[in-house]
């Protein structure tokens, strides 16, 4: 078994150069295939107020429950807004975005299968 608490897990920024005002986009690697899971991944994101991820899809799932702040998942069919408890399902080759609230930082728990390791932060000034 293994336990820690996630202010142990180092935070990676998943974003390539400056930002305005210094927003941050990290990821925490929780649980991975380093404590030997032999299946699935789990993820701690951070997105500060307006941050998103790209507009992308990939062939495989991922479950996301929402730990604090505000914010939208976006798919074809529109944005869907985000609160603490919500809870998203993106089935495999979804085009799907997650976004911050413009005034509100995100938190997010994402689950994907082992070895999928893709994040990626849209250029702070790249529309939406």
């Amino acid at each position: 078994m293994y336990v820690t608490h996630v202010s142990r897990v180092p935070e990676s920024s998943i974003v390539q150069g400056e930002t305005p005002g210094g927003r941050r986009a990290t990821v925490r690697w929780v649980i991975s295939e380093e404590q030997g899971a032999p299946n699935f991944e789990m993820r701690l994101f951070h997105l500060d107020e307006g941050m998103n991820t790209e507009w992308h899809q990939h062939p495989w799932e991922h479950e996301v429950f929402v730990v604090a702040g505000r914010g939208f998942a976006r798919s074809e069919s529109g944005d869907m807004l985000l609160e603490p408890g919500s809870v998203v399902f993106v089935p495999p080759g979804e085009m799907h975005q997650f976004r911050a609230a413009a005034d509100h930082a995100i938190e997010f728990i994402c689950v994907v299968p082992r070895g999928t390791r893709a994040c990626s932060i849209a250029a702070p000034d790249r529309p939406r």
